[in-house]
């Protein structure tokens, strides 16, 4: 029952877009890199990397964070026992009506791996 083409490449195409809108929202300069998954063709991977980026993990996450907001996105709460995120940690996001996934800072790279909603 996968959208395996159709309305469903439409979606994933979309995500890829929004995600990489993220990315670049942050990493301006970047190399956008969407990945095809070999596992299903409803995941989604998309890397933005910037060899000139200086910022540190915690500016690029803070700005990721900033970027999301304004991009519609919401951010899962993670259960951790640490309240600020750590180098390795990423950020689970829901774009609602569309899919949801991690992001991942890596400076100087950001990357971003997801599914559409409703395709369990």
């Amino acid at each position: 029952m996968g959208q395996h083409n159709g309305q469903g490449k439409r979606d994933r195409n979309r995500l890829v877009k929004e995600a990489g809108a993220v990315l670049t929202a942050v990493l301006a300069d970047a190399t956008l890199m969407n990945l095809p998954s070999p596992v299903s063709p409803e995941a989604v991977s998309v890397t933005a990397f910037d060899e000139s980026e200086t910022r540190s993990f915690e500016d690029l996450t803070a700005a990721l964070v900033a970027a999301l907001g304004e991009a519609g996105w919401t951010i899962q709460e993670a259960e951790s026992d640490s309240s600020a995120p750590s180098a390795d940690s990423a950020l689970y996001a829901v774009l609602p009506g569309l899919g949801s996934g991690s992001f991942a800072v890596q400076p100087p790279a950001i990357s971003f791996a997801g599914l559409l909603e409703g395709d369990a």
